[in-house]
């Protein structure tokens, strides 16, 4: 179901038919934190029933070979143009909390439906920066540019840095402040949250259990783990509880880091 930044997705999931289970989805981590920004989103993500995810995922901030970019220092005096899908993705959240926060100089361009349009928005020299762009489909689908050395990274969005990416410094390295800390924080969390699979709010307690077992189980069978290993995609589970508490946290977040992130998102 095509949509900025997974809320439609998430939207008719949470009231929409298949509420016993026969109707689950994979949504964008950025849609988690949504209905706290914004009134796009028009459900409560703490009411979803979550089944497990297949890895966390960082994601990376890219820039084209061609640009004066070089770093995050440059990013901070030099406008680099980043292409960006819609509301709520965090090719769009990232760059703009950023410029808020940090300093940096990034216009966003919106419009591009998916990650696939931004690279090649990057070949064609439209834009010259993917930032929020997920680290292991980087590792995977422009793998020949990476060891090209066609893009380079600037900055990594997680809450620590990854083990094959410990060079690149994390987002929230270059805050200020404390607050501003959590802030950038706030939005990283969802490198846990990367591709999370859930059910819809009403899909009865033994069913959801039977997911999350067959979920789990699956992330242990020797064919899935084969073919995945084929596909080169990283492969370490996310149980259920960790997701839920997640949500949960991210739901507490205090007032005033909210404000600041909306006033750093707000168009």
């Amino acid at each position: 179901m095509p949509g900025g930044g997974s809320i439609v997705a998430a939207n008719s999931l949470y009231s929409g038919p298949g509420q016993d289970g026969t109707r689950l989805g994979i949504i964008a981590g950025g849609a988690i934190i949504e209905p706290l920004l914004s009134d796009k989103a028009r459900y409560d993500a703490r009411k979803f029933n979550w089944i497990g995810g297949r890895s966390t995922e960082p994601s990376v901030c890219a820039i084209w070979q061609t640009s004066k970019v070089k770093s995050y220092e440059d990013a901070r005096n030099i406008e680099v143009v980043v292409g960006a899908s819609g509301p709520g993705s965090r090719t769009v959240t990232y760059p703009k909390l950023l410029n808020q926060l940090t300093g940096t100089k990034f216009k966003v361009v919106t419009g591009y439906p998916s990650g696939n349009e931004i690279a090649l928005a990057m070949e064609r020299g439209e834009v010259e920066s993917h930032c929020g762009l997920a680290w292991g489909s980087a590792k995977t689908r422009l793998a020949e540019w990476i060891s090209s050395k066609k893009i380079h990274f600037i900055a990594q969005f997680a809450l620590s840095r990854a083990s094959d990416l410990p060079d690149v410094p994390l987002a929230s390295e270059f805050a200020s402040n404390e607050r501003d800390r959590k802030v950038i924080e706030f939005l990283m969390s969802d490198a846990l949250l990367a591709w999370p699979l859930l059910a819809p709010p009403e899909v009865p307690t033994d069913r959801v259990d039977t997911l999350r077992k067959g979920f789990e189980a699956m992330m242990k069978d020797k064919g899935f783990l084969a073919d995945a290993e084929k596909l080169k995609l990283d492969v370490e589970l996310v149980p259920a509880a960790e997701m839920t508490k997640m949500v949960q946290d991210l739901y507490a977040t205090q007032p005033d880091v909210l404000a600041v992130v909306k006033s750093a998102l707000a168009d």
